[in-house]
Formats: structure tokens, sequence, C-alpha cells
């Protein structure tokens, strides 16, 4: 199934099939190995959101498209630390710098 105009209470842009192929490929292009699968959504502006809940690390990336703009923040639930990044996806090493967020606020098997 598709997202179609209109697919959150009648708002929501539609992902553009480009734009989610461009972000897909450098997802399975890019993604490592050791890190655990995120949740992944759409954005009611037509982007890509991106999810990891692990323990008390929620971690999300907000993937604006077709701009490729990246919006990283790091929740603790338990002591309410924020930290935000701003990344532009077109450089390969702001996917690097992304998963490398990720690995630091995650606890991953051994």
């Amino acid at each position: 199934a598709s997202v179609q105009d209109g697919w959150m209470e009648g708002q929501g842009r539609a992902l553009d099939k480009d734009q989610l192929a461009w972000a897909g490929d450098h997802l399975v292009g890019t993604f490592p190995d050791d890190l655990p699968y995120p949740h992944l959504a759409p954005t009611p502006e037509g982007g890509l959101f991106i999810e990891w809940i692990e323990s008390h690390w929620r971690i999300s990336a907000e993937i604006a498209l077709p701009s490729h703009r990246c919006e990283v923040q790091t929740v603790n639930t338990r002591t309410g630390a924020v930290t935000d990044a701003d990344l532009n996806l077109d450089d390969n090493g702001d996917w690097v710098a992304l998963y490398a967020c990720v690995r630091n606020h995650l606890v991953l098997p051994a």
C-alpha cells in the first residue's frame, strides 16, 4: 500500500516515490550490521521519520524530502537529557554520524 495525499486525517503529503527510493537505497546501502532496525513512518510533510527505542533512550531522525536534511534528537527518558543535531544526508559522512549517534546511545549486545 502507498501513502496518498491526505493520509493523516485529511492532511499529510504523499511520499515522493523517487525520494523514498533514495532514502531506501541509502538506508539499505549504509546500514550497519550491529544496530537494531528502527521503526519507520512517513511525516505529514512528506518526509521520513526513523526511530530507535531502547531501554531509556529514544533516538529519532526526521528526514526532509527532497532536501535530505535530517534532524536528529536523542532523549534520555530517565534524566530528560536531550541532544539535537542537524545533518545533510547527501553527505555520506552524515549517514555515518547518524549511525554513530545511535550506537553511542543504545546498549548493544556484545
